[in-house]
């Protein structure tokens, strides 16, 4: 994936957030963002998950917010093999699933969460308005599937398949 294509594709994640945002809250209208986006191993991923989550397994991204709103400072570190894996598994372009996670860490970046079906339904659905803009289709589609699919896989000791948190 080009730095070109990152580069747009955060562009327009900033132009359907801050639509929603200024929605949202009317009355505050200087938001800015520094964002960094960075790749790494499985190693890595497993060291950060557990030191931030608690989670002693390798996950497809993480998103650190130093800053939030108005003007936020994130970084967003997505484990580079585990993408693959995941691609592979749900047969879809690794450059489709970069996009999604790059999409769903700049939401994490601008406060949005999943930890209620709620919060769940308002950030997949920005997901997704974000991502037709590129042409890139519903990544839940195939929610359950997927879910089960890698957890049947995490059962069978392969310790770089995770559950499906993107």
């Amino acid at each position: 994936m080009d730095s070109r294509r990152i580069k747009q594709l955060i562009s327009k994640s900033f132009e359907v957030i801050l639509f929603f945002l200024k929605k949202k809250f009317p009355d505050k209208n200087n938001f800015s963002a520094s964002i960094t986006i960075r790749f790494n191993d499985k190693k890595e991923s497993k060291k950060l998950n557990n030191i931030y989550r608690k989670k002693n397994y390798p996950t497809n991204v993480l998103t650190f917010t130093y800053q939030g709103l108005p003007k936020i400072v994130s970084d967003i570190v997505i484990c580079s093999p585990l993408v693959l894996i995941e691609s592979e598994l749900r047969q879809i372009k690794i450059e489709h699933h970069i996009s999604h996670l790059i999409v769903h860490g700049i939401l994490h970046s601008f406060g949005f969460t999943h930890q209620n079906k709620d919060q769940a339904k308002i950030m997949e659905s920005l997901e997704i308005i974000i991502l037709r803009r590129f042409g890139i289709s519903n990544p839940y589609m195939n929610k359950r599937f997927f879910k089960y699919k890698l957890k049947k896989m995490w059962q069978n000791k392969d310790p770089y398949i995770t559950h499906a948190n993107a």
